[in-house]
């Protein structure tokens, strides 16, 4: 990667497909959107050893488009600027004092670069906001709800969940001990049951949840478009749950608000 940095890998594919692999190609558009996504990990880790090799055009044809092409519109900009400390009042102006004061957060994330774009906007930023979020605690629901949540969501942190179980009377958590965005991002019986509990019959987990991963990781697509069963089990609705689950995390839609 960091060879890759200094110097982009041309790629002729034909003469209407061609360009150059860039470091920002392959971290933005490949590595960091397929941690949502833990089906796509073969992929991007089959990709990676191409490139390895010398084939640098798999990863080229992956990852030369994503980003803001691939975002429908600008909510999630307007939400992230109208919510936080935006504008003049609360921003340096001027580009250099205001990488004096970015520049220190690099090392909080391997992709902190990629939210250089979003503080330029703060800077920018003109529409007064109409009030300022502050953490509630004690907030009572028409029902309580069911939080779910992954151990390591690449942007979603455990944590949030934690503090939204604080916040919400009669909350109760369902963690997935596994990887990727969302719950939907890996295949567990254990937590599909529990939702269907939930919304079937307006059960909640007697307290904090953990639920186990029924798939592993790095599968190989067998090129077919099916899926299959990633383990054994004794029951054959347990299975059928299953199937649904492998099939809704490969093919669920993430829509990358990442703003670079």
């Amino acid at each position: 990667m960091a060879k890759l940095r200094e110097q982009p890998i041309s790629v002729y594919i034909n003469n209407t497909n061609y360009g150059l692999l860039t470091y920002d190609m392959l971290w933005y558009n490949g590595v960091f959107p397929t941690l949502y996504k833990p089906p796509t990990w073969y992929t991007l880790a089959n990709n990676f050893f191409k490139l390895i090799q010398g084939n640098a055009t798999p990863a080229f044809e992956a990852y030369q488009a994503g980003g803001l092409e691939a975002m429908p519109d600008q909510s999630f900009a307007f939400i992230y600027l109208n919510d936080g400390l935006s504008g003049p009042k609360n921003w340096p102006t001027g580009r250099a004092s205001l990488l004096d004061k970015i520049t220190p957060w690099l090392n909080e994330s391997l992709f902190s670069e990629a939210s250089f774009k979003i503080y330029y906007m703060k800077q920018q930023w003109t529409v007064p906001k109409t009030h300022t979020y502050v953490p509630q605690k004690g907030v009572k629901t028409a029902h309580p709800l069911l939080i779910l949540s992954t151990s390591y969501d690449p942007v979603c942190p455990l944590v949030s969940a934690r503090s939204a179980n604080e916040a919400f009377v009669g909350s109760q958590i369902v963690e997935v001990k596994g990887y990727g965005h969302c719950s939907v991002a890996a295949a567990s019986v254990c937590l599909a049951k529990r939702v269907r509990a939930f919304l079937e019959e307006g059960t909640m987990p007697k307290g904090y949840t953990q639920c186990e991963v029924d798939a592993p990781y790095f599968v190989r697509p067998d090129g077919s478009g099916l899926v299959s069963v990633q383990r054994q089990f004794d029951n054959a609705e347990d299975e059928k749950i299953h199937l649904a689950q492998v099939e809704l995390a490969r093919d669920w839609d993430f829509s990358l608000p990442f703003l670079y």
